[in-house]
C-alpha cells in the first residue's frame, strides 16, 4: 500500500486548521466562534475525509522498495 507523507494529508491540514481556530477563540475577549458548530463541522469533515482518504500517511514518502 502506498504511503504519502504528513504534510501532503487534507485530514492533517483540515485538523491543524480547526486547531489553530479553536486556540484563537480561547484567547479572545469575545469568542466568534460557536463550540457546537465547531465539533459538529469537525466531525462532519472527517467523516467525509475518511471517505476519500486512499493512502496511509506516514513521516517519510514510500519509495516503493
Amino acid at each position: 500500500m502506498p504511503v504519502k507523507v504528513w504534510y501532503k494529508s487534507k485530514t492533517i491540514w483540515v485538523n491543524a486548521l480547526l486547531l489553530v481556530i479553536a486556540i484563537i477563540n480561547v484567547f479572545q475577549a469575545n469568542p466568534a466562534t460557536n463550540w457546537e458548530f465547531l465539533a459538529i463541522s469537525s466531525a462532519v469533515i472527517n467523516v467525509v475525509l475518511r471517505f476519500v482518504t486512499v493512502d496511509a500517511i506516514g513521516f517519510f514518502e514510500d519509495d516503493g522498495v
